[in-house]
Formats: C-alpha cells, structure tokens, sequence
C-alpha cells in the first residue's frame, strides 16, 4: 500500500538561517539555537530561539532593532488611545496600521496594572483600574508619572536602579534606565509641583496641583476644587517650558480633553495658586523628565516602564534575585539597549516553561545589549508580528493590554519587491517534475511584503531548462543544470537547480470517485518526491464503461471498479477505481410514509404537518458516541428525527433535534447516542436505524421541493467501539458509509476502509 508523502511546499514561515550558539550563564553553559530568522521591517529582524541549559528548553522570540534605519522607529501605543481601559496587540494593529505607518511588531511593554481589581487601587484614586503603575509617554506627550510606587525596601542602596524603563528620544537614541519626573507649574514669579499626572486623586484636604491632558479623556469630576483648562501652544514636551494659555476656569470638572488641550486641578493651597489666572493669561509648564542616578535629562519622546531594571553596563542587578518575580522561570517580555543607544531588542519568553530574568539577560548580553528592563509577563507575555501572534499565551486568547511598544515602518508603501529570496530552493528536480517556488518578498527600504509574495515574473535560464506555467516551473527531460530567476522590475532572485532522471509513480493506489479526478503523479529522485503532470504519459483503463482517462484526467461513467494505468518512458504505475454514483429518482409524496431515498424530489398535496420518511434500514456497527447528519432542502426544515429500534427490540423509539435549516442550506444534525441507547452496551448492532422524519416551514402545495442526505457520518472515539467492524465485510448499507474515528474520517465501501485521500485502511 502506498505510501509516505512528503509536504514540502506548505506556505508557512522558513527559517532562512540556522546557527547555533554557546553562552555563559553564571558558569552553566547554555545553547541557542536559531529555529528561524528573518527580516520584518527596515533594520528589523525577528528571531526565534530556542535555549537549552541542562535538561531546560525554553522557546525565546526576539525583535533586534537597528534604530540608525531612517525607515524604522519605536511608539508607544495605549489601548483605544486613552488610560485606563485595556485592548489586545491584535486590536492595536487593526486601529494605528497605515500606510507610511505600519506596525511591524509589537510587545506588552508595562509592569502590572494599579487596581487589578478594584480593591487593589489606593483608597484615594478614582478609576485607578488599568491605569500604567509607572510613567509612560506616547509621541512626546506623557501619560502618566513617574511615581514612587513600589518601590519599597527592594535596594539597600536606596531608589537608583530599580524600575525599568526604556524611553526612545526625539533623536531616535534607546535607553534602558531608571527615571525621575518633577512637573512645575510657573504664574508670573509663582511655582508649584505637580502632584500627579493622570490620577484623579480623590482625597481633597492637601495642597496640590494635578495635570491632565487627552491621555485621561476627562478630568477628575465634581471634587476638583479649581479647574483651569489651557492649550499647550506648540507642541507637548519634556525639559523644556511649555508655553500655555488659559481657554477656561471651572470648579465642577469632568472635562473632556483633546488635542493639545491640557488641565489643572488645585486643592487647598493649589486653589489659591490657580487663582492668578484668568482665561486668555499665558503661564509656564515643565516636565523634568531625568536619569534617577545620573541626573541627565533625556528629550524624551516614547516612554514605558516596567517591574526591574536588571543589566546596567552590561552586569546583571541584584533585581534579578530579590524579587520571586525575577528569579522565577516566568513568561516575561525584557527590554534591552546597547552602549551607543542605537540598538534595541524586545523579548519574548513563551508561556511554555519561562525563565529567569537573569536568563534573558544573559541571552541579551550574548547579542550585544548593556541595559534591560524586565516587563510584565504572565498572561500579558506576547508578541505580535504584523498583527499575527507568535506563540499561545498561558489563556485561551491572548489578554488585552493596557499599552504595546511597537516597531513601526515610517517607509512608503508599495508592493513592488527591492529584495527576494527563494524560501524552498531546490538543488536537484526529476525530469518532468513541476516545482513552484515560494518566494519572500521586502520593499526597497526592508519592509516584509510577504512570506508568499505572487507580483513576479518567473523564468529559467537556459529557456531548455524547462517550461514556465504561471509560477510553476516543469522541468525537461533530460539532464540539465542551470537559474530558476524570479523577477520583479528591476528585482531579481536566482537559485541552482539541475535536472535529473527520475521514477514515477502515482501518489495513491486507490481511489473512490463519484466526479473527475487528475491522477496526482509524483516524479522521485532519491528522496526527493514532487508532483508532475501527467500529460505526458500514455494512459489507459481496463474497463472504460466503469471510467475512461484522458491526459491523466479519470472520468467515471458508472458504479463499479476498473484499474487506471500510465506509463512513460520505462516508468509505469497503476491505481485502482471504485466507481460510486447517486442516482435520484423523483418521487411524487402525498403522505407521511411513502417511499424515499438519500436525495429526492416530492411535493405535499396538504401542506399542513408536512413531514417527510427518508427510510434507511441498516444498523450501526457497535455504540458510536454521536451521529451527524447533512442535509440541504429546498425547503424550511424545521426539525429532524431519527426512528430506530435498540438491541433487537421490536418497539420503535424516536429521537428529535429540534434544529432549523433554513432552506437552500446546508444544516448538520447532531444526534447523541447517550440519548438514545445504554452506551455501554457494546454488542454488535445495538441500534438499528430505520428512517429519517424531517417537519417543515413555509411549505407549499403541489410543489417539488428537493431533499438531499449529504452524508451520516458515525463518530466513535477509538476503532475498539466498533464491534461489529467484521460484519462490514459482508453487510453494507446502500450507500457508502462515513464514520469518524478519534477524529479522523473514513469511508467504508463495498466492504473496504479508506481514509479521505483514497488509501485502503487496514483495520
């Protein structure tokens, strides 16, 4: 029986390198192997890597960004553009995918949420939930602080080096620090601290000022004590004054904020500070946004923080090992910086097992990075390429998110290739063997088109090498070497193939038709196994009033079997035919049990509960879990029911679905067994089924309607439930059967087990 068959042109990613790797993880060797790698943006490469150390395998998925790309960038993106609400990865790329603005890839890029759930939040903030713990930024406007929370008792060397953040600056520099932001308001010869940022802070008896801008939607409503409402003239910064006016004065809140709007709150002391203002007046903003160790201030752009900061120069923190967090096997994503600020990388921990963040960093270090931050990980651990998910996170569907960073292509958009490559080349290709390549495509500026890119001209060099069909390439027959060339303008791809004698054979033995079928002919050449034509071999059938065959193409005329050969050259196979056809008489029905097939045609003279008996009249094979049933009806079908009688018994039973199908549709049926019979009795035909009733809707008088049966299929969950598997041999219904078996499908004719592809089943 035949027979292996290769897969070798699914449309699915290949790896275009393969390397392996040995590092250093504090004095255990581990291995990295690249399972694959390939360009996705401008300066942008996607890894997946998977880590041996010792008898752990861990799975690690890897953004590795040249920031020097003038085509590339990095931007924060929050869920539907405002605080406090949460949207997946997948969601963020169908929202802020453009042209001239596409999401490349993107991470979860936050620690944990303030108010996971209500009660977590302070007591004195109002819609906390799913708002950032830590200070982020989205295109030079903040978000949200940098706060002291969270902070507490984690270095005995005080605050600096402790949270991660990455901030991407105006000038396209990434860094992986610790942060400190101080906001100052200044009236005329007057400052004052900004308190929070974003954060409705509920509790009124203290002196303080809070800021708000489009980020939070709205302001903090009915306890903000002084409200001034102002526009930023120019554009939203950091470590620089902004230059403000007011537009409006209130004391009720809740004010909705957009563009380049932006509002005060005061209380207590901060009430009397606003007080200077009136609408039209100009004031001054400031938002140091610094290195908490160093002091620098960076001109900050993009910003996210995270649980850790653990590599800084190129040594791994303490944060690694004080925190169970860090120092357990963990789903996590990190963020990582070189030394120059031009290099990042986003990492991704697969849920299946996780690592350390002292892992990551060791991996990290490997590539070249000198700082990381380590993220949220969890549930929230993902990445998502070109909105695509890489990998299943630990829930049924990846968790929405509060904020994403993404690798974002500021290039033109354009489908015309400046780079291809072939991702299945082929070294050798029997004579007559078709091959079709599968080409991946990049843009002139190294944007990813496509994995299967179709806008290319295929052709061979010589032109003798073979013949050109669309993107299919068949070879000559005859030995030959030379260029398979893809071109696309002034794009072109090339790779070697030579021309080699081959065998043929057919890639089934055994079919079963009921319609025409192209022989799937297969040239081999060691092990190598591609399809071909069968144009070019000569053909014929045993019993042409079964099935004739034409240019390889088997036309079946009538129920029965035949042997189909063809030949070429030396090489000769066969398969075998077994005809199967349904024939539909047209049966005039004027009461509820006249006769019926599996597709017919019938009319009611009464209309009212109509009902068709489909009869049947054969037993199942053992106890089946379920049975499903396809229909398509001319008709509405308002239900179905199935009469049988269980172990021999004489009484007729009946089971109803009550299901509609509407008519010109196909409907499936499910009729559980359990319902019907003791599924524990496993003797040979304990049911025997002796027709299908179906009700109807709409119907009309003295009108043909049609009915088609497409197929019953018996579902079981193993092959051992059929006891009365044997008895096939010898009894067949009149039709062929489908069964299902551990959810596989088979179908049993004339006495023989195939499965879908035509191969005979040995059972």
């Amino acid at each position: 029986m035949k027979r292996h068959i290769f897969l070798l042109f699914a449309a699915a990613v290949v790896s275009t390198t393969a390397s392996a790797n040995v590092i250093d993880m504090g004095g255990i060797n581990a291995r990295l192997d690249t399972m694959e790698s390939y360009q996705v943006g401008p300066g942008t490469i996607y890894s997946h890597i998977q880590m041996t150390k010792g008898s752990k395998v861990r799975q690690v998925y890897l953004l590795d960004i040249d920031l020097k790309n003038p085509y590339i960038t990095l931007e924060t993106i929050l869920a539907k553009d405002k605080l406090a609400t949460t949207e997946t990865l997948a969601d963020m790329y169908k929202r802020k995918d453009a042209a001239g603005h596409r999401l490349v890839g993107g991470i979860n890029a936050n620690f944990w949420c303030v108010g996971q759930t209500v009660d977590a939040a302070p007591s004195e903030y109002d819609g906390q939930l799913n708002m950032p713990l830590q200070g982020c930024m989205s295109n030079g406007m903040i978000a949200t602080d940098v706060s002291s929370w969270d902070r507490d008792g984690r270095r005995a060397d005080g605050e600096a080096k402790d949270i991660g953040y990455f901030v991407l600056t105006r000038d396209k520099k990434g860094i992986a620090r610790d942060m400190r932001s101080i906001a100052t308001v200044t009236i005329k010869d007057n400052s004052m601290v900004i308190r929070d940022i974003n954060r409705k802070r509920t509790f009124t008896q203290e002196d303080r000022l809070t800021l708000y801008n489009k980020h939070c939607g709205s302001t903090l409503s009915g306890k903000c004590g002084k409200e001034v409402v102002f526009d930023v003239i120019g554009e939203w910064t950091v470590n620089k004054e902004m230059t403000c006016t007011v537009t409006g004065i209130n004391t009720k809140g809740g004010t909705a904020l957009t563009g380049n709007q932006g509002a005060l709150q005061g209380f207590q002391a901060g009430v009397t500070f606003l007080e200077a203002l009136n609408i039209g007046d100009t004031f001054t903003l400031n938002i140091a946004l610094t290195d908490r160790e160093t002091g620098t201030p960076y001109d900050v752009y993009q910003m996210v923080s995270g649980n850790a900061l653990v590599m800084v120069d190129g040594e791994l923190t303490q944060r690694n090992y004080n925190e169970q967090y860090n120092s357990q096997d963990y789903p996590r994503p990190i963020i990582a910086t070189n030394a120059t600020n031009d290099r990042v990388w986003l990492l991704e921990c697969a849920p299946s097992g996780g690592l350390s963040t002292a892992e990551g960093c060791y991996i990290l270090r490997s590539m070249g990075a000198t700082n990381a931050g380590s993220y949220d990980g969890g549930g929230s651990a993902q990445m998502n390429i070109f909105g695509q998910n890489m990998f299943k996170t630990t829930e049924s569907t990846p968790r929405p998110i509060i904020l994403g960073l993404w690798v974002v292509s500021t290039a033109s958009d354009t489908q015309e290739a400046g780079k291809m490559e072939f991702l299945n080349p082929l070294a050798s290709i029997p004579g007559y063997a078709s091959y079709t390549p599968t080409i991946r495509a990049w843009s002139k500026e190294g944007l990813l088109l496509s994995h299967d890119y179709k806008n290319y001209v295929l052709s061979c060099e010589p032109a003798t090498l073979g013949t050109i069909n669309g993107m299919t390439f068949t070879a000559a027959p005859t030995n030959a070497e030379g260029l398979l060339v893809a071109t696309c303008g002034d794009t072109r791809a090339t790779t070697p193939i030579s021309i080699r004698d081959g065998k043929v054979q057919f890639r089934l033995d055994t079919v079963v038709l009921d319609t025409d079928y192209e022989v799937e002919v297969e040239a081999i050449a060691g092990n190598l196994i591609l399809p071909m034509s069968g144009k070019a071999m000569q053909w014929s059938s045993e019993d042409e009033s079964v099935a004739t065959v034409s240019e390889g193409i088997i036309h079946p005329i009538k129920n029965g079997r035949t042997i189909v050969k063809g030949s070429l050259s030396e090489n000769s196979d066969e398969i075998s035919v077994s005809v199967e056809k349904v024939f539909a008489p047209h049966t005039a029905i004027t009461k509820e049990n006249a006769p019926a097939s599996l597709d017919t045609t019938f009319r009611f003279s009464v209309t009212r509960g109509a009902k068709l008996l489909m009869p049947m009249d054969f037993r199942w094979y053992g106890c089946p879990d379920s049975v499903l049933v396809t229909i398509t009806c001319s008709a509405d079908v308002a239900s179905a029911e199935m009469m049988f009688y269980v172990a021999n018994s004489t009484k007729k039973q009946t089971y109803k679905v009550a299901q509609a199908c509407a008519a010109n549709t196909e409907s499936t049926f499910t009729f559980s067994v359990d319902k019907m019979a003791d599924v524990t009795d496993r003797g040979i035909y304990p049911i025997q089924l002796e027709a299908l009733r179906f009700m109807f809707d709409n119907i009309k008088s003295n009108t043909d309607y049609t009915m088609n049966i497409k197929e019953i299929i018996f579902c079981y969950n193993r092959w051992e439930e059929i006891t009365g598997l044997e008895d096939i041999k010898t009894r067949q219904p009149s039709f062929s059967q489908k069964i299902m078996v551990n959810g596989q499908m088979y179908i049993i004719s004339n006495g023989i087990i195939y499965n879908m592809q035509g191969k005979i089943i040995d059972k």
